[in-house]
């Protein structure tokens, strides 16, 4: 069981998604200087493989989406692959997504450590990780708590409304993101950004070469 703060660090060996009501301010750049570029998703459900994408991209290279669905095994269970169609509607559950620990081997092969972190909330880890000069994928509940518990490949849950985007930077009022479904930079304060995070229990990849 991961508690708040663990981390788990797995060394190398249609229609799009709706973002518009969230409370965020479009800017191409942040305060601190941590590059990632501007990327739009390239299939309706792709927002965790164009996150990553992008993430990667801050170093100078990085898998493609067709990279990860190639990759990628279907899986019931987020935690163990893609759920659903990639080409489904944004916001149910049944066409999903994916999760983070399913993501990072495909980042080792590429030359990457994925560093899968379940916060639930706690901004610390994030931060660092920030501060060391490392692109944060995070999970979001942009409809708020919709959780859903389900047993049909383990136990694991999944959240109407979920989003993942690129946190690249911070400030006193909140962090940026890239948000692949709108192909833009945004800020989000911290105690919008915290609640939509903390939804999914504050699930994180880091993502920095190995």
């Amino acid at each position: 069981n991961v508690v708040t703060g663990d981390r788990i660090l797995i060394p190398a060996t249609a229609t799009s998604t709706d973002t518009n009501s969230a409370p965020a301010s479009e800017a191409s750049s942040a305060g601190n200087g941590l590059w990632v570029p501007v990327y739009k998703q390239q299939r309706n459900l792709s927002c965790e493989y164009a996150a990553v994408h992008a993430a990667a991209m801050a170093f100078g290279w990085a898998p493609t989406e067709q990279n990860f669905i190639d990759a990628v095994p279907e899986a019931l269970n987020p935690h163990y692959g893609y759920r659903g169609n990639i080409d489904g509607w944004w916001g149910n559950t049944e066409d999903y997504g994916i999760y983070a620990e399913p993501l990072v081997p495909v980042l080792n092969d590429w030359g990457f450590n994925g560093e899968v972190m379940y916060t639930f909330g706690d901004t610390g880890p994030l931060i660092d990780h920030l501060d060391a000069g490392h692109p944060v994928v995070t999970w979001l509940g942009f409809w708020g708590d919709t959780r859903e518990r389900l047993t049909d490949d383990g136990n694991y849950s999944v959240f109407a409304g979920m989003h993942v985007v690129t946190v690249y930077d911070y400030d006193d009022e909140g962090v940026w993101v890239m948000d692949p479904a709108k192909g833009a930079k945004v800020h989000y304060s911290w105690n919008f950004f915290i609640q939509m995070w903390s939804v999914v229990d504050g699930m994180s990849l880091a993502v920095y070469p190995s």
